[in-house]
């Protein structure tokens, strides 16, 4: 029995360089993958809030029966919008009290001024600041310029209007508010990729 080695149950150096180069081999035919995946995952996160915002203005005018306007500046990169019944809001402004700031009165129920109208007078404590940037979606940019997208009181119908929302990697979502009201999401023509769950741009 003296005469028994004891047989290791480890692995041997060239076993572990081995298997860590089969690892690093893997993991680099994977991150081009990772990254478009995020690349995707970044725009449609974007493009999914404007788009429920919009539809929020849309849902807003026809409750409050009063136009609801969506000012857009959308010139690369950063971008911002704001919601408000205030016609031409300004969404330089970043609190609630702010000179034409894009708010939506919402009553907190100690007043009875649950309607601003535009003479100041409103209730503060009833102004909810509705401005919205691309600080939370670093890298996403959008094009389409200045403009104000107008909500009317009437069946929610709009004046219309496009924002083009891009990733770093040229990807590229479409949002369009259609004459009736209509909100809608397609990937771009020249985008660089498809975008899973969405139809091309006619």
């Amino acid at each position: 029995m003296a005469g028994l080695v004891k047989q290791s149950t480890g692995f041997t150096l060239v076993e572990l360089l081995i298997s860590l180069a089969v690892s690093v081999v893997l993991l680099t035919l994977a991150l081009p993958s990772m990254q478009s995946f995020m690349d995707s995952a970044r725009l449609v996160d974007a493009t999914e809030q404007v788009y429920s915002h919009l539809q929020q203005a849309r849902i807003e005018s026809i409750a409050r029966s009063r136009d609801i306007h969506v000012n857009i500046s959308a010139n690369g990169s950063p971008w911002v919008y704001g919601i408000s019944h205030r016609n031409n809001c300004d969404t330089t402004q970043t609190a609630a009290d702010g000179v034409n700031a894009c708010v939506l009165v919402v009553d907190d129920a100690d007043t009875d001024d649950a309607v601003d109208p535009g003479d100041g007078s409103v209730d503060t404590g009833d102004l909810v600041l509705m401005r919205f940037d691309s600080t939370p979606h670093a890298g996403i940019s959008a094009t389409g310029g200045d403009f104000q997208i107008t909500f009317s009181a009437l069946r929610g119908t709009s004046s219309g209007g496009t924002i083009d929302l891009t990733s770093p990697k040229g990807r590229k979502l479409t949002v369009t508010v259609g004459l009736l009201g209509q909100i809608n999401v397609c990937y771009a023509q020249d985008s660089s990729d498809a975008i899973t769950g969405y139809k091309e741009c006619s």
